[in-house]
């Protein structure tokens, strides 16, 4: 197993006490996408300046060495997922005011870096003691009520986090199943 920096499991424990604080139901797993290294800088220009958004896309991103880049407070609404609609069955209940956002950086073959699996897998195991009744999944799997299928028309984050959760021993409750939610 990789060592995690001490810097990093001192931001998880911030990001957590902030989920806590906030109230979110939901976590959902972001990738860039992209075969190259890049940061939070990037991020935030692409969304800010060339998408024209108020607020970044994810709370925090995770860098292919493990270092937790923040973006947005934990409390604020992000635009990491399509939302339109109120209550709940609207894809704002999933994906808005309710979701923490995270979004982990992708190099080779658009594949997890192991130190990034490796801080994923911290954070999610001392998230799911913290906050018993959060649900974890990846972009794909939340909910887009004005999509023909409801389902997010995007590939992100290229696998599937629901049996990636399971895999690594996050409890059935806590793993975010589209199918059964809406």
């Amino acid at each position: 197993m990789l060592q995690i920096p001490e810097e990093t499991k001192r931001q998880i424990t911030q990001i957590i006490q902030g989920i806590v604080t906030s109230g979110k139901l939901f976590v959902i797993l972001h990738y860039t996408g992209v075969n190259a290294d890049t940061s939070a800088s990037a991020i935030k220009w692409y969304h800010k300046i060339k998408l024209g958004w108020s607020r970044d896309g994810y709370h925090d991103f995770i860098n292919h060495d493990g270092k937790i880049e923040n973006l947005e407070p934990v409390w604020a609404r992000v635009n990491g997922c399509r939302a339109s609609g109120w209550g709940k069955n609207s894809n704002e209940y999933y994906v808005g005011k309710n979701a923490y956002q995270i979004c982990y950086e992708t190099l080779a073959g658009l594949k997890m870096p192991a130190m990034v699996e490796a801080v994923l897998i911290h954070f999610f195991s001392e998230l799911v003691k913290a906050v018993p009744n959060i649900q974890i999944g990846g972009h794909r799997e939340f909910p887009d009520f004005t999509s023909p299928n409801k389902r997010q028309q995007t590939a992100c984050p290229g696998v599937s986090v629901s049996d990636w959760l399971l895999n690594h021993a996050i409890p059935l409750k806590n793993v975010f199943y589209e199918a059964t939610k809406i």
